[in-house]
């Protein structure tokens, strides 16, 4: 999609003191704004990039530090989960990455994606009149529709002798925000068009008015920083207890897609054949698995996957009140 690309640094407000949401973001700015932070030093903003993902992993890879921040204000090749597209008009939203060195198992991994999750949804929770919701596993929504997503990409320490560390030595999280701009819902069927499967949202069109994407973004940081800071010292139930309220997919009835590049089910047989499950979602375990009671009245843990909410008639096992199997 193209448009007017805009100078490098124009003036944040006209002269008649209008918000300019379009201006391009300013590293210098943020560094002064994020101080105090992990995110105040290592901040780079670029027009365009294929990902910013992408360009952070090959950063990390050659050792850049913790806290390292890439921006851009369009991605040729933005993705999301699956490798699907992530679609942005230039300047409107925000599209950027952290890189993040902590000291955690692999198997907590899911609560760095958690912890954008929550300072995102904080955020846009003081700039509209909505609650941010967080749906599994790492969508942010506003009234029904999807406003946000997050890109968890993490490298573990190499093996020592006959075992690994198991330790997470690098991870960048990734984020696309819907500020000024969403995607519009493309036609029924259209498979791997991220933003385009279903219906979307920006944070501009639920406020009524045009915001601006550097306040959010320094907004969103700091929160970031606080739950890290948190989440070293210890702190993985209060972040886990904060996001009680915001789940999305909580005792909605769901659809499941299953078997090769959808959903892992630890349960399902080796060799079953894809699928669609329908289900009603119970609980957010604390190990980040979504616990659901299937149609045929199954609990099962989903590890990762792609879900739906989707109304449809319960069957006989979810009709009778099915409960947790021992």
């Amino acid at each position: 999609m193209e448009a007017e690309r805009k100078p490098q640094f124009p003036a944040f407000r006209a002269q008649s003191g209008r918000l300019d949401p379009d201006r391009p973001l300013s590293a210098q700015e943020l560094r002064g704004a994020l101080q105090g932070t992990i995110f105040s030093d290592n901040i780079f903003c670029h027009q365009v990039l294929e990902s910013t993902n992408l360009i952070l992993k090959e950063m990390a890879a050659k050792g850049s530090p913790s806290g390292t921040v890439v921006l851009c204000e369009e991605q040729t090749a933005g993705r999301g989960r699956r490798g699907r597209r992530w679609l942005s008009a230039p300047f409107k939203n925000l599209l950027f990455s952290v890189l993040i060195r902590p000291d955690i198992h692999v198997s907590e991994a899911f609560l760095l994606t958690l912890a954008m999750a929550l300072a995102t949804a904080e955020s846009i929770d003081k700039e509209v009149d909505f609650k941010a919701m967080i749906k599994w596993p790492n969508d942010i929504y506003l009234e029904g529709k999807k406003v946000g997503g997050i890109l968890t990409e993490f490298s573990t320490y190499p093996p020592k002798g006959e075992s690994s560390q198991d330790k997470v030595q690098w991870a960048v999280i990734g984020l696309g925000l819907n500020v000024n701009w969403a995607p519009p819902l493309g036609p029924p069927g259209r498979e791997g068009n991220e933003g385009l499967l279903y219906e979307s949202t920006s944070l501009t069109q639920q406020a009524g008015r045009l915001l601006d994407r550097q306040s959010i973004l320094v907004q969103i940081l700091k929160g970031l920083d606080g739950y890290l800071k948190e989440l070293q010292q210890g702190g993985k139930r209060a972040i886990l207890s904060r996001c009680e309220t915001r789940w999305f997919l909580k005792d909605k009835n769901v659809v499941i897609r299953v078997g090769q590049g959808g959903a892992c089910l630890p349960a399902r047989q080796e060799g079953e054949p894809e699928g669609i499950i329908k289900a009603k979602v119970l609980a957010h375990a604390d190990d980040g698995s979504l616990v659901v009671l299937t149609d045929d009245g199954r609990v099962e843990r989903l590890v990762f996957g792609d879900v739906s909410v989707s109304p449809w008639e319960p069957g006989p096992a979810l009709s009778q009140g099915a409960t947790e199997k021992g």
